[in-house]
């Protein structure tokens, strides 16, 4: 799967209503969002997909011990549209 960066302001959920910390990141990503977040896919530079969970919760973390250095791209899906976040693995 390849993640095509681009998108409908429409569908463009506001940045500020998901968070994604700490950026840049190591062992763990946190989400918090002020609205329930149903996927949640994690996509390298190359935009091949690494996971993806499902959920239906306001807040999660994501286990990164694994993951290589370099840049990565979340691709969240909410109740009120979808968004993309730049993250960078230390």
């Amino acid at each position: 799967m390849v993640l095509t960066v681009g998108l409908d302001e429409q569908l463009s959920v506001n940045e500020q209503l998901v968070k994604v910390f700490p950026n840049p990141f190591s062992s763990e990503l946190k989400f918090s969002a002020s609205e329930l977040v149903t996927e949640i896919s994690l996509y390298n530079s190359l935009g091949m997909l690494i996971t993806t969970i499902n959920s239906n919760s306001q807040e999660l973390s994501m286990d990164t011990k694994d993951l290589a250095p370099g840049i990565y791209f979340i691709h969240y899906t909410t109740e009120k549209g979808i968004g993309i976040k730049k993250l960078i693995k230390q």
